[in-house]
């Protein structure tokens, strides 16, 4: 009698485990601010003309608007290399990047999936992650400047806010977390003299890491795409009326995004608070939200809210006015862009030799080896 060959048993990945519990906790969240007291619930049928819905709609509105002009300045990036990327690719691939960013730990699949939608559109991997990087780049060094702006400008707001060693931590985690990404990302894109200095260290890192397969063609791979990034700002800063273009509709990008809990407290009948405080206090709660490497960053980012916006929110109306919040500018985001996902299947569009041949005669062609990708 043969004996059976054993099964191949397939283990539950980390990405599975993850997943499963940021929905398990998503779920526990709404449950909780709906049903718990004073949540949306109990104010819903307590004072069912609290909530002045067309302010919260006006909310909504205005944190869709983060996504229009995210589409803009990914439009304006890539139309001005490649004549057939048309307003309706820059919506796809915008809607792409928000939807896998939201799902993914610290937004971290949001531009390798637009780069892998690009090039089903025929745009090779270099030239489309240069591209992402460099949007990448202004929105850092935009939302970094307009952090370090908001603590100037409301100082004394901010200490006052700042009431518990336990706030002060979280928040300089994060701002020392955002500046260290900026401080590396205009390293990598505009210091070659230390890029090669932080090449060398990854280098030697890389190889005393014995489980680090292939060292030198990620060492290799790197190089190569720290030297396109260098070729791109050349061709950036070329343009300074479109490097500001860029700069601008990033800075609206962001206050598009800052200003919706200010909407939030007027749709709950409230007057009198300065909509700036607000906006800093919102970019407070993002700094804090940015430490935690969770989708959406799902539970620190309620926490930070109930923080820094427990003093805007009074009778009973703050769990309402979290809840409310997430869905704006969580849960409708996913609901909204997960048709896009759909485009990232299938084969590639049969554009690519025309749009090659368009980027080949202004670029160097190292953008475009798709061993790259």
């Amino acid at each position: 009698m043969k004996a059976s060959k054993p099964k191949n048993k397939k283990g539950i990945s980390f990405s599975l485990i993850l997943n499963i519990f940021v929905i398990v906790m998503s779920v526990a969240l709404v449950i909780y601010f709906f049903f718990s007291p004073d949540g949306l619930k109990d104010l819903l049928s307590k004072s069912p003309d609290t909530i002045i819905w067309w302010w919260v709609f006006v909310a909504f509105a205005a944190f869709m608007m983060n996504i229009v002009m995210d589409v803009f300045v990914t439009y304006f990036f890539i139309h001005k290399d490649i004549k057939t990327f048309t307003l309706w690719d820059a919506v796809k691939t915008s809607c792409v990047g928000q939807f896998f960013s939201a799902i993914t730990p610290s937004a971290t699949g949001g531009q390798p999936m637009q780069v892998y939608l690009l090039s089903k559109m025929g745009i090779s991997a270099g030239f489309s992650t240069s591209c992402m990087t460099q949007k990448f780049i202004v929105y850092q060094i935009t939302y970094t400047c307009i952090s370090i702006f908001s603590i100037f400008l409301r100082f004394d707001y901010f200490v006052h806010t700042m009431d518990t060693p336990y706030k002060w931590s979280l928040v300089i985690l994060g701002f020392i977390s955002q500046i260290g990404i900026t401080s590396i990302l205009l390293i990598v894109s505009f210091c070659k003299g230390l890029s090669k200095k932080l090449l060398k260290l990854v280098d030697k890192l890389m190889h005393k890491l014995k489980f680090i397969k292939d060292p030198d063609g990620k060492v290799l791979a790197l190089e190569k795409q720290i030297n396109s990034f260098h070729e791109a700002n050349k061709k950036v800063f070329k343009d300074k009326k479109r490097l500001l273009l860029y700069y601008a509709l990033v800075f609206m990008q962001i206050i598009f995004i800052l200003i919706c809990p200010y909407l939030l407290y007027r749709a709950f009948g409230f007057k009198g608070a300065n909509p700036v405080d607000m906006i800093c206090a919102q970019a407070y709660v993002n700094l804090t939200s940015s430490l935690i490497p969770m989708p959406g960053a799902s539970g620190i980012a309620e926490l930070a809210y109930n923080m820094f916006m427990a003093s805007y929110f009074s009778n009973g109306t703050l769990k309402s006015a979290i809840l409310i919040w997430r869905f704006i500018t969580y849960y409708a985001v996913i609901v909204c862009t997960a048709p896009f996902s759909r485009f990232t299947g299938g084969k590639n569009s049969g554009r690519k030799k025309a749009i090659d041949d368009c980027l080949k005669s202004g670029v160097k062609t190292e953008f475009f080896d798709e061993t790259e990708a």
